[in-house]
């Protein structure tokens, strides 16, 4: 008899802090290892100045650049260890800013110019002392030029320039690279093509140095570092014979044989979790806060996830939308959930103002009082997902389908009519980006997995015949089926829609279309075009699945408890057209 192969769930590790404060601590003890951090953030900004007048050798080889750590040894509070670690975080921020600004670039050719002319001629009132006849003077002709547009293109060329951007051009060498596509292209430009070759070198070379002189200085206003319980001694220590505290932190202050050693009582919330459960062995990052906390950050060992040992079913999932304009989520089975929009003009009115009309530098106060209402609008949207995972539990939900949505680039000029505020800079206000993790986070507590799909065409896509077309839907509250006439609300269908892609893929296992699924069952979107999902989603997804798949009441109905309030969705008797 073969034994019963178990399934090996990942570990998970997280991360929690620890607390001590100059209340609970001796004073004496506790300023000097706030004296500690100063010294450590002037070290700090030691570092990231010689990082910057070494910044080109920086950017060619970061990794090579690391090995200078060796200049800043002779500190007399950090040992090799952490002033290694130290400058190599250090180095890591001027990396990742270069790198940031590098994506930031686009690198295009110029193709020609679009002119403007104006339809008819503009007038304007006449000022003091000017006289006209009419009544009027003539500021722009009919057939004047209006504005200029730089038509921009990208080539094949552009591509070789921005990959060449992110390369040491002083040692890359294009035949020990292990991109076989890419080295294919370059090796052709560089042997068919020098003249091109030797340019876009050039070219290259002279963005790097634009982005290179474009950095400024990090300037460092923290003392945080990482320690190492075996390399510094310095670790989270038991004593059971203190009847007021029991659990201590070791700081070392000073090296070599000139250490010495003081204990900083420890406070932490016993219902997150117990100090027992920390790695102790393990790296921790030692940090102040508001110049008045010590705030150790350990690691643990999460335990696996338990989920509902059922599985996918149609009465146990729900599609979830998100949103802006009408509501923040719609889910599948018609019910809504709003943020409060007087509480977000209120939100909108303290940001223009402790911004100034646009003006980037804060004040201290100013910076804590837009952090606190950062962190207040967080709790309120946390609240809303709180509420709605509760009702979903008692209902029981065991499953919960959400678009997989990057919204951190998302940029647009049109405005929310009731606030006055643009959708971008209001999807940044809500934070929405951080949705799908916090509900996710909440929904593994109560055991209900987060399966995420891809967001292409759900808001276009009718779940009655699964015609994709942007015609689906000409207005943002309403959706109607240029093909069989489905109709109901638009945010609504593209829950239904997010809901129904998971539940189609899922009985395919392995050779699903869209999703990869984990060893919890969760779904995980492909990387799939645009094209081939429409082609999927319209063709192939929805065949091996039962014709009735689609009848359960999508908004309130004979047979729906969700309430009278919100709208149904309806089939129309309308002409049909051809795909």
């Amino acid at each position: 008899m073969s034994k019963r192969k178990k399934t090996r769930y990942p570990v998970e590790v997280r991360a929690t802090r620890l607390t001590s404060n100059k209340h609970i601590a001796n004073t004496e003890k506790f300023d000097k290892a706030m004296r500690l951090f100063d010294r450590v953030t002037a070290l700090k900004n030691r570092m990231s100045a010689y990082c910057f007048a070494h910044l080109r050798d920086l950017i060619t080889d970061p990794y090579a650049f690391k090995a200078q750590y060796k200049a800043f040894n002779n500190n007399a509070d950090l040992n090799a260890w952490e002033t290694q670690s130290l400058f190599h975080e250090v180095v890591d921020f001027y990396v990742n800013s270069y790198q940031q600004r590098m994506e930031r670039k686009q690198i295009f050719v110029q193709g020609s110019w679009k002119k403007t002319r104006y339809q008819k001629n503009l007038y304007r009132k006449p000022k003091a002392g000017e006289y006209s006849e009419d009544g009027r003077i003539l500021v722009h002709a009919k057939g004047d030029i209006k504005s200029f547009e730089l038509i921009r293109r990208k080539t094949h060329m552009t591509g070789i320039v921005k990959y060449l951007c992110y390369m040491n051009l002083d040692t890359f060498d294009p035949e020990h690279m292990t991109n076989t596509t890419m080295q294919a292209v370059l090796l052709f430009c560089r042997h068919y093509h020098p003249q091109r070759w030797q340019r876009a070198c050039r070219v290259a070379r002279a963005i790097q140095d634009r982005m290179i002189g474009s950095m400024k200085p990090i300037h460092f206003t923290s003392g945080a570092h990482r320690r190492h319980p075996v390399e510094s001694k310095s670790l989270v220590v038991e004593d059971q014979s203190n009847g007021q505290y029991r659990w201590w932190y070791q700081l070392r202050l000073g090296k070599g044989k000139e250490a010495e050693f003081i204990r900083l009582p420890l406070l932490f919330n016993a219902q997150r979790k117990k100090p027992e459960d920390l790695r102790l062995d393990a790296v921790h990052v030692c940090y102040v806060r508001n110049g008045s906390q010590f705030m150790v950050g350990a690691t643990y060992e999460a335990p696996p996830l338990e989920f509902s040992p059922t599985g996918i079913g149609i009465d146990t999932s729900v599609g979830i939308d998100v949103n802006t304009k009408n509501n923040l989520m719609a889910l599948s089975n018609g019910q809504t959930y709003d943020y409060d929009r007087s509480a977000i003009s209120a939100l909108i009115l303290l940001v223009d103002k402790i911004t100034r009309n646009g003006t980037p530098n804060l004040t201290f106060r100013e910076r804590a009082r837009w952090e606190k209402l950062c962190r207040v609008n967080e709790w309120r949207i946390k609240r809303i997902i709180h509420d709605m995972l509760d009702a979903l539990q008692a209902a029981g939900v065991t499953d919960l389908m959400v678009e997989d949505l990057d919204m951190r680039g998302d940029a647009t000029f049109l405005e929310h009519h009731a606030l006055k505020i643009k959708y971008s800079r209001l999807l940044r206000l809500l934070r929405l980006s951080h949705l799908k993790d916090w509900i996710g986070s909440q929904a593994e507590k109560r055991g209900m997995r987060m399966h995420r799909t891809n967001p292409a065409y759900t808001s276009q896509e009718c779940p009655e015949c699964h015609f994709v077309h942007r015609g689906n839907r000409t207005t943002q509250e309403v959706f109607a089926c240029m093909a069989c006439g489905f109709s109901g609300p638009a945010d609504t269908v593209a829950a239904c829609n997010t809901r129904f892609r998971v539940l189609a893929d899922v009985p395919r296992g392995p050779s699903a279309l869209l999703h990869t699924f984990d060893v919890y069952g969760r779904a995980v979107p492909k990387p799939i075009a645009r094209s081939r999902l429409k082609e999927i989603v319209e063709k192939k997804l929805h065949q091996s699945v039962s014709p009735g798949h689609f009848t359960e009441p999508l908004g309130p109905g004979s047979t729906n408890k969700v309430g009278t309030n919100t709208p149904a969705l309806v089939k129309d008797k309308a002409p049909s057209h051809s795909r």
